[in-house]
């Protein structure tokens, strides 16, 4: 029940106390610009506050402040009749001022009329009408409402540049460089415009026209060029289903790609003279090793459905005792909660986040030796012009040798750490934009893009921050869910995210942890939000009191995945750590591959590098996984094909390592049918939870490669670190707006529409 304006207490203005009714009245008869003069601002915020929370004043009779013919009870019983004189009644009837007397408080004997009220009544329905949220339809598209929406469309690509529409929905054909800066700036990001090169072309006054400007900008918008595939499932990686939610999806896994088509990546991607060596402008997503990796800048892995009892028996196989665990009503009321929805159990871009990681070309300047002092003037970087010894040069005369400043611009008082470097070769300096520091000095016979390239660095793109690229794979994927008939989508949180990754330090488990909380998440509440749709949070596990009983669970995982190489055709292989090294050290490494020894567990690059280069440890040999063998003469690899012949999803383990945990060498010493007794008492499963079915009980370096991975204990003074939150999925409903808004509008590709219209509520 909606309490009558008397309940209401008086809002406090700039000139006093007043009741909401007369403030009402006076912001109708005034307007807002006097009444806020009059009143204060405050006034004017609490007033639609209050009103707005009180819509359904329909009963003027319940009101006594408001009603003039209202009287107690008590009142009525004592009243007394009152004589008015034929000339009072003539007199003017008293009426509430025009404007609050600063001095004076509310007078309480003031009471609005019936009219006022009524007035009142209308202008808050208003209000409501105004600000209340439309109601939200769900439910499947029909057949006509989906050709119908694909109508709308008119054959428009799947995604479109704001920058490039900016351009053509321009209302005049021409303006000058500077007018057309500030439409497209509206319109678009700074990496965007950057990308397309308009940052320094549109500088100037000159005039061009619409025509001209399209032109330009047309050989580098790769919209019209994105592709978003699915893999086929005889390509999938098998070993990704490691990394997955798993359970209720069979069949319902896919691994989809988003690629750009294959242009001239890096034509006009610097502001020098233009190189004549072949540059290679493919991008190779560390994920995918075929032609579902090549120009690939984003990727997602889907499943249809989630059932917390199926994914126990997926990951660790079935066992009998957990049968009143899987059919506990909430695992049920879980699997019926997701039936139709599809799951997007992982968001990435390896592109973008190299990029982020080691920097894009766009991030350096490239300056020919003939450009160099020039550079360093414009920068104010300290230099020195100097003749080498003849001894040093071929050259007769000029300039040959330049010492100049390695830490960017000059400041008054420092001493300049300087760099002496002979001239005269055809050089390339490359400096960092950021700070100006140089960077390194390539020869005539080095392309400074393709070095780039080769460092690790990606060519420019559109999109640099993590947020775009996420939105606009949400948006696709919502779109495949409507187009596959699925009522609503849902997402991971950053807890199933961090669990999945055992060997990750805490450092990166928080920063992936926090890429989904944060960044996946605020995406997806914004889409809600403009839906008006809520999401629903689910719990689907909770944390492990005992940091020792999450540990055991997940490392009953890997006699699972080991059979699972198995039946991929992979093979265990022994491979010396300097051949490891260099296949390690010449490629990206895919930042889950994961190394276990003796001494702990890490992943990535680094950890596992550092691991490699340890003088002993280079020494040993190491147990990989491989799809085809590779030789063991460091002079027979090819690093390329061999890199990709490496299943970097299953650690790698130093053989010598392995026999140093109890449990492996407890395996050894067992006879054939002592061992595969064992075996089947601790693997959960039975016989196909494990990979030594036939001979392969006798095979010792799977034995021990696995035991030791099963077994495997932290060194005495590791903290776990399993300080771990709820595993939850959030789902959203597919409201119909939103159904037919996906399959009729393209997806733009960076900028954010901006709210310029606040409202007070």
């Amino acid at each position: 029940m909606v309490a009558p304006i008397a309940a209401l207490a008086p809002i406090v203005t700039a000139v006093g106390r007043f009741a909401v009714p007369y403030l009402a009245k006076q912001l109708g008869k005034v307007g807002t610009n006097k009444f806020v003069q009059t009143y204060g601002n405050e006034a004017f915020t609490s007033l639609n506050e209050t009103l707005i929370k009180n819509t359904t004043m329909v009963n003027p009779e319940a009101m006594p402040m408001v009603n003039p013919n209202f009287m107690s009870k008590k009142d009525e019983e004592n009243k007394t009749p009152t004589v008015v004189s034929e000339d009072e009644t003539k007199q003017p009837q008293k009426q509430p001022p025009e404007d609050p007397d600063p001095g004076y408080p509310f007078d309480p004997e003031f009471e609005l009329s019936k009219r006022t009220t009524e007035e009142v009544i209308r202008q808050t329905k208003e209000l409501e009408k105004k600000y209340k949220k439309p109601k939200v339809e769900f439910g499947p598209l029909t057949e006509t409402e989906k050709q119908t929406a694909r109508a709308l469309k008119e054959g428009k690509s799947d995604f479109y540049s704001r920058a490039v529409e900016s351009i053509k929905n321009a209302k005049q054909n021409k303006f000058t460089k500077g007018k057309w800066k500030s439409i497209v700036q509206s319109n678009s990001t700074k990496d965007e415009m950057d990308y397309l090169g308009l940052t320094e072309y549109l500088k100037g006054n000159e005039s061009i026209t619409k025509e001209e400007l399209l032109k330009f900008v047309e050989k580098k918008d790769i919209t019209p060029n994105i592709t978003v595939r699915s893999i086929p499932k005889d390509e999938m990686n098998k070993m990704y289903e490691t990394y997955s939610l798993g359970g209720d999806n069979v069949g319902t896994q896919e691994h989809i790609v988003f690629q750009f088509g294959r242009k001239d990546l890096l034509e006009d991607a610097v502001t020098s003279r233009p190189y004549e060596a072949e540059v290679t402008p493919l991008f190779k997503s560390e994920h995918f090793d075929t032609e579902y990796g090549t120009n690939t800048f984003a990727h997602a892995r889907t499943q249809v459905g989630y059932s917390p009892a199926d994914a126990i028996v997926d990951k660790i196989g079935y066992n009998p005792n957990l049968e009143e665990d899987l059919e506990k009503k909430e695992n049920i009321n879980i699997s019926k909660l997701f039936k139709n929805t599809l799951i997007i159990d992982e968001i990435q871009s390896d592109y973008i986040q190299r990029g982020q990681d080691k920097g894009f070309i766009g991030d350096f300047d490239i300056v020919p030796e003939d450009k160099l002092i020039e550079y360093l003037e414009k920068n104010n970087i300290f230099y020195k012009l100097s003749k080498a010894p003849t001894k040093f040069t071929d050259k007769e005369s000029g300039v040959d040798v330049i010492e100049f400043q390695q830490s960017g611009p000059i400041k008054p008082g420092d001493a300049p750490i300087l760099d002496t470097l002979n001239v005269g070769y055809d050089k390339n300096f490359i400096f960092n934009k950021s700070d100006k520091t140089h960077y390194v000095t390539t020869g005539e016979d080095i392309n400074p893009v393709q070095y780039l390239i080769d460092e690790g660095k990606v060519p420019d793109f559109p999109i640099k921050e993590s947020k775009k690229f996420v939105e606009l794979v949400l948006n696709k994927m919502i779109e495949k869910a409507v187009l596959d008939g699925r009522d609503s989508i849902a997402i991971t949180n950053g807890q199933i995210q961090a669990n999945r990754y055992d060997a990750m330090g805490e450092e990166e488990k928080e920063g992936l942890k926090k890429f989904y909380d944060e960044i996946v998440l605020k995406q997806l509440e914004k889409i809600a939000d403009k839906y008006n749709v809520k999401l629903e949070r689910v719990d689907i596990s909770e944390p492990e009191e005992d940091p020792q009983d999450k540990q055991d669970a997940i490392q009953m995982e890997f006699p699972k995945n080991i059979k699972n190489a198995q039946d991929q055709g992979y093979t265990l292989q022994k491979l010396s750590g300097e051949i490891l090294s260099e296949l390690v050290n010449n490629r990206n490494l895919p930042g889950h591959a994961s190394i276990y020894t003796a001494k702990g567990r890490g992943q990535g690059y680094d950890y596992v590098m550092n691991t490699l280069l340890n003088e002993k440890q280079l020494e040993g040999n190491y147990y990989v996984w491989t799809k085809e063998n590779i030789s063991e003469n460091i002079n027979n690899l090819e690093i390329n094909k061999d890199f990709k012949n490496v299943v970097w999803e299953l650690p790698l383990v130093p053989v010598d390592d392995t026999i140093t945990n109890p449990a492996v060498n407890d395996m050894l010493n067992a006879s054939s049918e002592n061992r595969e007794y064992i075996i089947r008492q601790f693997t959960i499963g039975g016989a196909g939870g494990y990979p030594y079915e036939g001979n392969n009980i006798n095979d010792l370096d799977l034995v021990k490669y696995t035991e030791y991975l099963r077994n495997y204990k932290l060194p005495e003074g590791v903290d776990l670190g399993y300080d771990e939150d709820v595993e939850q999925l959030i789902k959203m409903k597919l409201p119909k707006k939103l159904q037919k808004e996906r399959l009729s509008k393209p997806i733009k590709l960076s900028k954010v529409k901006r709210q310029t219209d606040r409202l007070f509520t």
